[in-house]
């Protein structure tokens, strides 16, 4: 069976965070991104993607936001594939503003990687 759960972060500082680690033994569904700029300042946020399997970082998006507005990606039965020990970054351009991040994902163990034990 599976289960639904989101994740969020308001951030103030340019560093780049994980905002999700995919759990052992589970693969994620990831099917909503929201990214809000709820600061005063237009400044531009970035959200990755880190394949654990193949040790490499993707920028999913990239853009600039003006004061108080945002972006919604996914619905519509649309998802990314994370496995476990995927994770989902997220960093914006400066401490001027205040971003907030929030994702959903549907976790489900059939799908996840079999291990012989």
């Amino acid at each position: 069976m599976s289960r639904k759960i989101s994740k969020g972060k308001t951030k103030t500082t340019a560093a780049k965070e994980t905002i999700y680690t995919v759990p052992t033994h589970q693969t994620a569904l990831w099917t909503l991104l929201y990214v809000a700029n709820i600061g005063a300042n237009n400044k531009t946020a970035t959200v990755y993607w880190y394949d654990k399997s193949t040790n490499e970082e993707y920028g999913i998006i990239n853009t600039s936001f003006n004061a108080g507005t945002g972006l919604e990606w996914g619905g519509d039965g649309k998802y990314v594939v994370l496995e476990e020990g995927d994770e989902i970054r997220v960093q914006q351009q400066d401490s001027s503003t205040t971003f907030s991040f929030i994702i959903s994902v549907e976790l489900d163990p059939k799908l996840a990687v079999q291990f012989n034990t």
